[in-house]
């Protein structure tokens, strides 16, 4: 018999956060809805570029004072984002939904900026970042995020990708910079499907009794996803740093986590809610009849 007052059980889940500039608000809206749920413990979580701040401030808070204080510590983060010389200072008076519809390149001031500092030959700068003298690249071309070294760490468990990079454009991209901003994206990504098509294999060998499932089937896999939001918004939305841009983002992030807690609170610890195969970029078999 459980006692009236008795803690609820606490489902035990991984976390893998894409990364996405600016769209990474998203993803703090959806940690903020899942710190929300006390019968939901994070264990781990691997994360890239903007995933990998937000990985920062949640474990910290975590450690910290629980997850009040990881909510908090994540709020602080973005609200600093916000505050930061950026981008952002060319809007004003705009909602953070129109500014998240708002291309940069429709702004004088910004192409007057560009203009004096790239020519039309040129390509946005992707510079390493130099720490303690060695150089680094972004995260996001070797894994958005890196699953694989998380999953070896954990025990079972539930693992939620938030994804915030698009897989697909309604539009094709035709300047230079958009199609640079295009490649990157699915550069990102194709790291992503990588790992999914390596783990897929896996699992139909667990399937197929060919692996050990306590071993290599203990992870269940989920997903929170925002490809149809963040394909409407302009490419250039994710150098945008507006605070209203980074509440609204805040808040579809938090409204999909509450729509997928609703729908598969009851799977954690049961069942994966997504095929991996799935999730990859053409509908095949990874190991066709084998």
């Amino acid at each position: 018999m459980v006692e009236p007052d008795a803690a609820p059980r606490r489902r035990k889940i991984a976390l893998a956060l894409q990364g996405g500039g600016s769209h990474g608000a998203f993803t703090w809206g959806v940690l903020d809805r899942i710190l929300d749920d006390p019968t939901i413990e994070i264990i781990g979580v691997t994360g890239t570029s903007a995933g990998a701040m937000n990985a920062a401030a949640l474990v910290g808070g975590l450690l910290r004072g629980g997850a009040k204080q990881a909510r908090v510590e994540l709020r602080r983060y973005w609200e600093a984002v916000g505050a930061m010389p950026g981008f952002g200072s060319f809007f004003s008076q705009m909602s953070g939904a129109a500014a998240a519809m708002t291309p940069l390149e429709s702004i004088p001031a910004y192409v007057e900026l560009m203009s004096r500092n790239l020519s039309p030959y040129d390509l946005p700068p992707s510079r390493t970042v130099e720490i303690d003298g060695e150089p680094y690249w972004d995260g996001g071309w070797t894994g958005n995020p890196a699953l694989v070294p998380l999953i070896r760490k954990m025990p079972d468990c539930d693992l939620i990708m938030v994804r915030v990079d698009p897989v697909s454009r309604p539009e094709v991209p035709r300047s230079l910079h958009d199609i640079y901003e295009r490649s990157t994206e699915i550069g990102f990504n194709s790291t992503l499907w990588l790992e999914l098509g390596v783990l897929a294999a896996v699992l139909r060998l667990v399937e197929k009794g060919l692996l050990d499932r306590a071993r290599f089937g203990r992870i269940r896999f989920h997903d929170i996803e925002a490809t149809s939001i963040m394909e409407k918004f302009p490419m250039s939305s994710k150098r945008n740093n507006y605070p209203p841009l980074l509440e609204y983002l805040f808040d579809l992030g938090r409204q999909a986590g509450d729509a997928w807690i609703a729908e598969h609170r009851d799977a954690l610890g049961q069942r994966s809610t997504i095929d991996l195969e799935r999730q990859l970029p053409v509908n095949v078999n990874v190991w066709g009849d084998f």
